[in-house]
């Protein structure tokens, strides 16, 4: 969804507005779809590591987006995102 946008905004002649709706529901979808399908595919092993049918916590909420982990408030965090946001290179938007 946040290329779609930054598209719109940064390249309005390849990306209008008026396709945006369509993109970013398209994208919303397919994410949710994508979702099912995993939860139908492991729909068995959750239940397993969680110990209990039907039982649902975050310990297998990975499968389904990232989260924040306890370690995240160390000072590593910010140094590793300082790092990976300042020096790694990053693909050019111009060409």
């Amino acid at each position: 969804m946040q290329v779609t946008l930054c598209m719109a905004v940064f390249r309005p002649n390849t990306m209008p507005w008026q396709k945006v709706p369509g993109y970013v529901i398209g994208q919303l979808v397919g994410a949710w779809l994508g979702a099912t399908v995993v939860f139908a595919n492991y729909f068995h092993a959750i239940d397993i590591v969680e110990g209990a049918k039907g039982r649902r916590t975050l310990s297998t909420a990975g499968l389904f987006g990232t989260y924040v982990v306890r370690l995240a408030q160390s000072p590593r965090n910010l140094t590793h995102t300082f790092f990976s946001l300042t020096i790694c290179p990053r693909p050019s938007l111009t060409k």
